[in-house]
């Protein structure tokens, strides 16, 4: 019969073995995302940075750099999928999660060409703080299930995103692609770190 310490100490055990493997877990999605967050980091910084040069040359960047990084987000992603089949057989549990992140930015995407829609005419700089804003509480929704660090830069973009928009009357473009892409490569980067 197990005295009742043992019974404690047999339990901890158990949170600790718990509290590791979550651990593990946040780091590789965080290591998993990192690429993904510098490769949308310069993404963000070119197609911004164009719309300060012109409307009709950020109109023309963002499908443009937008296409290429969804071709590269893919690339990237099926690459991560072949090197993880290697070390071990994909579950079913895996597959479905795989094509419904890949359905949820399809939808999310479809969402904001739809409110552009919705809301035009409005002005190009509003729009594109509410798309940014999307995309910064995407990350901090990411976070809360994924890993506190995913949040923190969510919340950072989002911060300053709304500086920006507030505070500054010219350049705002250049702001939102030099902050935004900025905080996104330097997430990134931070992610590798973990």
């Amino acid at each position: 019969m197990k005295s009742r310490t043992e019974e404690e100490q047999a339990a901890r055990a158990l949170d600790q073995i718990e509290e590791a493997q979550a651990r593990g877990k946040a780091v590789s999605a965080y290591r998993d995302a990192a690429p993904q967050f510098v490769l949308w980091g310069a993404a963000w910084l070119i197609a911004n940075s164009a719309m300060e040069v012109s409307v009709l040359a950020g109109l023309v960047a963002w499908p443009v750099v937008g296409g290429i990084a969804i071709f590269a987000s893919n690339l990237m992603a099926r690459r991560l999928r072949a090197r993880r089949r290697s070390f071990a057989p994909e579950t079913l549990a895996e597959r479905k999660i795989d094509w419904r992140v890949g359905a949820s930015f399809s939808l999310l995407f479809v969402f904001v060409v739809l409110v552009g829609f919705i809301f035009s005419p409005v002005s190009y700089r509003a729009l594109s703080a509410f798309i940014s804003l999307i995309a910064a509480f995407a990350y901090m929704t990411a976070g809360l299930w994924l890993g506190g660090r995913l949040f923190v830069i969510g919340a950072l973009v989002a911060m300053l995103i709304l500086a920006g928009y507030f505070g500054l009357k010219d350049y705002y473009f250049i702001w939102l692609g030099v902050v935004g892409g900025c905080a996104l490569i330097a997430g990134g980067l931070w992610l590798r770190t973990a």
